[in-house]
């Protein structure tokens, strides 16, 4: 009996020393970064086909890691209606103190939750910046409680872009908090070509555009100029116009055009009729 037992304990011994050496699988999903634990290393860009360069290139950032030394303490502004955000300027300077990116512009979120729309404007006064200068891609990032967004733009021969827009947002109600429970909004719009420029031209773009993370997550940017790569003097290059204000320029300027068109007829009109008029006078 006792040699049964012996042999039992034996057995149970072995079994729990294999358990430990066994890997247990990991079913927890990957969390979202906190806004102080934010870390860009080395993105590779994937360059779509263009008319303009090669179909193919890679940018490297330098492995310096993008990681905040304190946590950011700010906050969105929320507005239930559409205001325009405030404007934002951001330049961002490489080891040699020379101007890598340059950045004016307001940014917006909007957020759909329960078929309500709900705007949040990133105030560039209560943003910090963390961002990263690269020979052929340069990182903009901007931290705020709560989430972050961040532009990575990308250079291809003699054009450079937008290549990646990375963001999140933690939304947090009265009643979630109430319940201790918070909402996370987070998008990416990636391996496409955004604010296509020229090296040497800023791109600029008055007009609001929307860029859709989700059907329910986008981003609005309004009274945009941004320019990387080749800056001269610490200013923006000649600008490129967007398609959206050289429409309506182009719009406003047949408009002006007809105007002073029909104003012309009716000028000619009323002497035409004048002149009528005294003839009959005269007779």
């Amino acid at each position: 009996m006792k040699l049964l037992v012996f042999i039992i304990f034996l057995s149970a011994v072995q079994t729990n020393k294999g358990s430990a050496h066994k890997r247990p699988e990991n079913k927890t999903p990957p969390s979202i970064m906190p806004c102080n634990e934010i870390t860009v290393k080395n993105p590779h860009t994937t360059v779509s086909p263009s008319k303009h360069t090669p179909t193919s290139a890679n940018g490297t950032v330098s492995a310096a890691a993008l990681k905040p030394t304190a946590p950011c303490a700010h906050t969105l502004e929320q507005h239930v209606s559409n205001s325009s955000p405030k404007q934002g300027k951001y330049t961002i300077r490489d080891k040699q103190h020379k101007v890598c990116i340059k950045a004016d512009m307001g940014l917006q979120f909007l957020i759909v939750r329960n078929k309500k729309n709900t705007y949040y404007n990133i105030n560039s006064g209560n943003a910090s910046l963390r961002s990263q200068c690269g020979k052929n891609a340069s990182v903009l990032s901007l931290c705020f409680n709560g989430g972050f967004i961040t532009f990575t733009f990308a250079m291809n021969g003699s054009y450079y872009y937008v290549n990646d827009i990375n963001a999140m947002v933690t939304i947090l109600t009265v009643q979630e908090k109430i319940q201790g429970a918070k909402a996370v909004m987070y998008g990416r719009i990636n391996n496409t070509r955004m604010f296509e420029t020229a090296i040497g031209k800023s791109y600029k773009c008055n007009s609001q555009q929307i860029l859709s993370f989700t059907n329910d997550f986008k981003l609005i940017t309004v009274n945009m100029q941004i320019q990387a790569f080749n800056i001269s003097n610490d200013s923006f290059g000649e600008v490129q116009e967007c398609a959206i204000d050289e429409t309506k320029r182009i719009i406003l300027l047949i408009l002006g055009a007809c105007l002073v068109g029909v104003t012309l007829v009716i000028l000619l009109i009323y002497l035409m009729n004048r002149e009528h008029r005294r003839g009959y006078q005269t007779l």
